[in-house]
């Protein structure tokens, strides 16, 4: 039987489910756990675990904190206090520390410690304040002669937007000096202040950089939702909608119990408008000029620079390169593709991405709708076997010529795409690559079979930029084809 999960508060589970639900970012929990073991100088090193929303960063940090209550060597010379998600309460240093204190008390239980916060919260002057809540943590550390572990979500929020003023060096002059305190913390992108050598967080941290998961991550995660292993042919489309992000691979693996491929890819527009709140929440919570310049990126689906993204949002370049640094700061967006001094950017939630495209307009639908159905034929198990039947059976040039009524109905029937992809992968398996996507992109229907042109360019040497998933699955179009002619190789 499948774990019970949840998508957007895995900080409120207990220890035992925390650990029993925890199948992957193995790699990152070792080496925050070897961090910690180390610290034992004069000063610590601080860690800051970065990655998109959806990635795993509070399932992480909350994984080490269940470890150190658990393992006797840890448990003796650490006690971990854990911040919320948010903690939207902090504007300087001496409330940082107060709400380390108030976490302090509500984990402990201790009235002592909930006195002293109840005191101090009435404290108006910042230096006392600062002082007397350092205080009482110290002598909670002296007390239990271990040393803290302060876990902080939304790093490049508290930090790059809320403490405001010469706090930022008083807190890093705290955090390098006072052995007894380490700083685990997370953020959604390496903001501004961990950049730059005149800002107060640089060099300060080592990095975690948490990437996408991979097929078998994604495999085992799978596995772990909903009690059992996902077929091949299921799990590297789930991969490439997803973008190996472990909140969204959850939601379609939930939605997917019980259903083939074809049904769950035929229902997307179903789990979409099922989790529309939580999509539409994140965009809701955007300034208007943030969500504005978001949405036009959204829009455009394809990765796109900011000359690019300015004109769909109708705003001026600067303004427009602005709030996309912005967004990059809150984990919204991410840098794919540098030209020069040109970023090009991209949604950092794939599926979010397509949720957007679905409820907005027809024509960009209708091309997700296509990749959707390209993939759910090109996916298939079985279609290797066919393809490979073609090649030795008939000659490249009458699957070639059989191609073209094929494509031309590719858009209205999707036996048609199937049939016009197995023709044309069979065409260019033979060698005749340029031949397949010149027949293609001069046929009638060729934007129903988008990912199939992506591959043959791909096979062919170039370096299209196109939608992530339209990218990755034209990556499998281009290796199947290398496959087919290396096992045609050794047949020969």
């Amino acid at each position: 039987m499948g774990l019970p999960q949840l998508k957007y508060n895995p900080g409120i589970r207990g220890d035992q489910e925390l650990i029993d639900g925890f199948v992957v970012r193995h790699h990152h929990l070792e080496l925050i756990l070897e961090v910690l073991r180390e610290n034992t100088a004069a000063s610590n090193q601080h860690l800051l675990v970065v990655g998109p929303r959806g990635s795993g960063k509070t399932t992480l940090v909350r994984r080490v904190a269940a470890e150190i209550r658990r393992v006797p060597d840890l448990k003796a010379n650490w006690y971990p206090i854990v911040f919320a998600e948010e903690s939207y309460l902090i504007s300087s240093p001496g409330e940082f520390w107060l709400e380390a204190l108030f976490h302090l008390a509500d984990q402990t239980q201790d009235d002592r410690w909930s006195r002293a916060y109840q005191e101090l919260r009435e404290e108006r002057d910042e230096a006392r304040l600062r002082q007397r809540t350092l205080a009482q943590l110290m002598d909670f550390a002296a007390e239990t002669e271990k040393r803290i572990l302060m876990i902080v979500e939304n790093m490049n929020m508290l930090l790059g937007e809320q403490i405001k003023g010469s706090g930022d060096w008083d807190l890093r002059h705290t955090l390098l000096n006072e052995p007894r305190v380490m700083l685990l913390g997370t953020a959604t992108s390496r903001f501004e202040g961990i950049e730059r050598i005149d800002k107060a967080w640089f060099e300060l941290f080592s990095i975690h950089q948490l990437q996408p998961l991979d097929t078998k991550e994604c495999e085992a995660l799978w596995q772990a939702v909903i009690g059992e292993d996902p077929p091949t042919s299921r799990l590297r489309p789930m991969h490439i909608l997803t973008g190996g992000n472990p909140r969204l691979l959850k939601m379609l693996a939930e939605f997917a119990a019980g259903t083939s491929f074809e049904e769950l890819m035929s229902q997307l527009v179903q789990l979409i408008d099922d989790h529309t709140e939580y999509f539409k929440s994140y965009l809701d919570h955007l300034a208007p000029l943030e969500r504005k310049v978001f949405v036009a990126l959204l829009d455009l689906w394809d990765p796109s620079s900011s000359q690019e993204v300015a004109r769909a949002a109708r705003l001026s370049v600067s303004k427009t390169s602005s709030l996309l640094s912005r967004l990059g700061n809150k984990g919204s967006i991410e840098i794919v593709e540098q030209r020069g001094r040109l970023n090009i950017y991209q949604a950092s939630e794939r599926l979010f991405n397509i949720y957007y495209l679905m409820r907005r307009r027809r024509g960009q639908a209708k091309r997700v709708l296509a990749v959707v159905i390209f993939m759910i034929h090109f996916y298939r198990e079985e279609l290797t076997a066919v393809i490979r039947q073609m090649v030795t059976e008939t000659e490249w040039s009458d699957a070639l010529n059989a191609s073209r009524p094929a494509i031309r109905a590719a858009a209205s029937s999707e036996a048609a795409a199937k049939l016009a992809t197995e023709l044309l992968i069979s065409v260019a398996a033979a060698g005749h690559a340029e031949e397949a996507l010149d027949k293609l992109i001069r046929s009638e229907g060729a934007e129903a079979l988008e990912p199939l042109a992506v591959g043959l360019r791909i096979l062919l040497g170039e370096n299209p930029t196109k939608a992530r998933e339209i990218l990755e699955v034209g990556r499998d179009v281009a290796q199947q084809i290398r496959d087919l002619q290396k096992a045609d190789k050794k047949l020969a």
